[in-house]
C-alpha cells in the first residue's frame, strides 16, 4: 500500500533561496516564495519575477442544506474574488465573480497571523488567518442589486490542535515551486441570503481551506475533486487533484482526513468519458482511491483579455465509491455532496 513520509518540521519551503521539495503535516511559519533564485531558469528583475508568482486561497464550506465556495486569487495583473452558494433544499443559486484590476491587495506570507481586506462601494471582504490561535475568520457583505439579494456571512474555522494539515512543496519545472497547504476543520457562523439564514455549527458544518502559491507556467491547467461532511464519529473529508507538478508519486496534494487521521494519497487520474457535465471517474493505481462524481450543478467563470485567459469551471454534485486510509481501513463514500473543479490559465 502507498505510504508517504512526512518530513521534519521547518519554517519555510525555501532554504538559502533554493526550493525544498517534500510533504509535511505542519504549517510553515513563512510561505514566501519570492526569494527563489532564478525560478524560471534565467535572471529576472525582482518586480518581474514577482509578477510570475501567483497565489490563491479558497474556502469550501459544507452544511447539510448549504454548499458554498469562496476563492480569492492574486494573479498580479489583477485579483479576483469568486463565490458560489447553492441551497440544496430549494436549489437556489447565488453566483458572484469580481475582478479587482491593478490593486496592491495580496495574500500574506504566513497563515499564523495575517489578514486580507477588500472594500468597494458594494462589497466588503475580510479573511483573518490566525492559525497561531487555531482559527481562521471570514467576513463578507455584498449589497443587493437589481438581480441579486444581499448576502452576508460570518464564519469562523475553529481548528483543533490535533487536526493535521497537508502541506506540500512541489516543482512545476526545474526551479518553479508550487506550494499548497490544505486542512479540514469544523466551523461556526451564519450565512444570510435575502431572507434566508443558515446557522452553521460544528455539529452540522465543516470546511476545507486551501492556501496556494506558485510560479505557474504561462499555460497551466488543473483538476480538483473534494468533499467533506460531519458523521457520528466526527469529521471526514478528502481533496485530490491533477496538475502539472513533477514526480507526483513522491509529492502531491491528495489527502484524506478520517477519524482525526491524515492520509496522504498517491497520484490520481481523473477522467470524464462523456464530457465534463457527466460522471467523473477518479482512481489511482494503488487501490486507495476509487470514486465516481456525478455533477448536479454547473457554473463557469471566464476572463479573456488578449494574451491572458482564465477559464474556471465549478461543478457540484455527489460522490460515491471507496477510499482506503493509511491503516488499511475502507472508508465508504455514499452520496456525499462535494465539488469538482477544472481550471485553465494563460497568464
Amino acid at each position: 500500500m502507498y505510504t508517504r513520509e512526512f518530513q521534519k518540521p521547518r519554517k519555510s519551503p525555501l532554504e538559502e533561496s533554493q526550493v525544498v521539495v517534500g510533504t509535511w503535516n505542519q504549517i510553515f511559519e513563512s510561505t514566501d516564495l519570492s526569494g527563489v533564485r532564478k525560478p524560471l531558469g534565467i535572471f529576472m528583475p525582482s518586480w518581474l519575477q514577482n509578477y510570475r508568482l501567483k497565489e490563491w486561497e479558497s474556502f469550501s464550506i459544507y452544511h447539510n442544506s448549504l454548499s458554498l465556495e469562496l476563492v480569492f486569487t492574486n494573479l498580479k495583473y489583477y485579483q479576483s474574488l469568486f463565490l458560489f452558494l447553492y441551497d440544496r433544499v430549494t436549489k437556489e443559486q447565488y453566483y458572484m465573480s469580481r475582478l479587482l484590476p491593478f490593486t496592491s491587495r495580496k495574500l500574506s506570507k504566513t497563515l499564523l497571523n495575517s489578514s486580507l481586506e477588500i472594500r468597494t462601494h458594494t462589497l466588503f471582504f475580510r479573511v483573518h488567518n490566525w492559525l497561531a490561535a487555531h482559527t481562521i475568520a471570514l467576513d463578507l457583505d455584498i449589497e443587493a442589486s437589481l438581480k441579486r439579494p444581499p448576502l452576508t456571512l460570518h464564519i469562523s474555522f475553529e481548528v483543533p490542535e490535533h487536526f493535521t494539515p497537508l502541506t506540500v512543496n512541489m516543482l512545476m519545472g526545474e526551479r518553479q515551486p508550487l506550494y499548497m497547504c490544505k486542512l479540514l476543520s469544523p466551523l461556526e457562523g451564519d450565512v444570510m441570503l435575502g431572507g434566508t439564514r443558515w446557522l452553521l455549527k460544528s455539529t452540522n458544518a465543516c470546511g476545507i481551506v486551501c492556501d496556494g502559491k506558485g510560479y505557474y507556467p504561462y499555460r497551466s491547467h488543473a483538476l480538483r475533486c473534494m468533499a467533506a461532511g460531519v458523521a457520528d464519529n466526527g469529521l471526514y473529508g478528502f481533496s485530490v487533484g491533477e496538475n502539472q507538478a513533477k514526480n507526483p508519486y513522491q509529492n502531491n496534494e491528495n489527502a484524506l482526513w478520517y477519524n482525526g487521521v491524515l492520509t496522504a494519497f498517491p497520484p490520481v487520474h481523473i477522467t470524464m468519458p462523456n464530457g465534463i457535465e457527466s460522471e467523473w471517474i477518479i482512481q489511482d493505481l494503488e487501490g486507495m482511491v476509487d470514486l465516481v462524481f456525478t455533477p448536479q450543478e454547473y457554473i463557469r467563470s471566464t476572463f479573456n483579455a488578449l494574451v491572458n485567459r482564465i477559464d474556471y469551471i465549478a461543478l457540484f454534485g455527489y460522490y460515491n465509491g471507496d477510499l482506503v486510509d493509511l491503516t488499511g481501513n475502507h472508508v465508504p463514500i455514499r452520496t456525499v455532496w462535494g465539488q469538482g473543479e477544472k481550471l485553465y490559465m494563460r497568464v
